[in-house]
């Protein structure tokens, strides 16, 4: 029986290992991870960087970053912002607490200050995540405040798919058949925004959408909503109603289905109902009755 399975092509998992399998990549999944320090960044190789006397006492930075940067291979070097400056003659002086921690001006300078934001202006340039966390706001889908932009686990695998490619120095070629609302677009224009901001100078990027409204989706659903009161829709699919019930007005004004739930089925039906409204006859033009019935198969 195996040799007729290995001749079909026929794989069998043993349980034990398909199940401890599972769990390991769970735990990898569920990892901590931590955009500012870099600890739990699977975006390419990184090392630690121990800076005790630092805002960010321990990094863990990319590994082009030590290679290509003789800054970084003197502060690994070194082991603290004061060593650094001691060792290659900064013209500041740095003091710091009995611990080596929390560094304040002493007399005749703010060398520490200085040379970490040196250090900043370095690592942005290889590390997107420390860049886009500690500089990039984004809207709160739940709240009304700005938050940062802490990548979550699949904007972590396309940026790194992205990275690859321009660290090789290859056209950024990439077609995404994503889900919505986990951030792929969030990820690409912010990106994108980066190149421009520190890596190039006239450089341009364009957004272009099927749309030309800002306000496009708000449009559409505006449009549900009308056909929805007027009795001019209804809905047969048992997904699409339940997404039509979660979906709601979050606090900032925006719109989206409710924490943990999807909209994917309720937009789709929302473009081809606000299309049908305004590109096709009416049924009442035909002589037939004004009332419309749209369904999945008419989408």
């Amino acid at each position: 029986m195996q040799k007729i399975a290995e001749e079909m092509g026929i794989v069998f998992h043993h349980e034990e290992i398909t199940v401890e399998e599972n769990r390991q990549r769970n735990e990898y999944l569920r990892r901590y991870y931590n955009p500012e320090t870099g600890e739990g960044s699977d975006t390419g190789d990184r090392r630690i960087l121990r800076l005790p006397d630092a805002p960010i006492p321990v990094q863990y930075i990319p590994k082009a970053l030590f290679d290509n940067e003789m800054m970084a291979q003197r502060l690994v070097e070194c082991g603290s912002l004061a060593g650094y400056a001691e060792r290659y003659g900064h013209d500041k002086i740095i003091a710091t607490d009995e611990a080596g921690r929390n560094p304040k001006l002493a007399d005749g300078g703010d060398a520490t200050e200085e040379l970490w934001r040196e250090w900043i202006r370095v690592r942005i340039r290889y590390d997107f995540e420390f860049w886009a966390f500690s500089f990039v706001r984004i809207k709160d889908k739940l709240g009304a405040e700005d938050i940062p932009f802490r990548l979550n686990r699949p904007q972590r695998r396309i940026l790194g798919m992205l990275e690859d490619m321009r660290t090789a120095g290859k056209p950024i070629r990439l077609i995404l058949l994503k889900a919505r609302q986990w951030g792929g677009s969030t990820l690409v224009q912010i990106y994108m925004a980066w190149i421009q901001l520190v890596h190039c100078r006239n450089w341009n990027s364009v957004i272009c959408a099927h749309l030309k409204e800002s306000a496009a989706k708000a449009l559409v659903i505006d449009a549900q909503k009308n056909a929805l009161r007027e009795g001019s829709y209804i809905e047969h699919d048992t997904q699409a109603c339940y997404e039509h019930d979660v979906y709601e007005r979050k606090p900032n004004g925006s719109y989206g289905a409710m924490e943990g739930h999807h909209d994917d089925i309720l937009i789709t039906r929302c473009i081809g109902n606000y299309i049908c409204s305004r590109e096709l006859p009416s049924a009442s033009s035909k002589g037939h009755r004004s009332e419309r019935i749209v369904n999945e198969s008419s989408i």
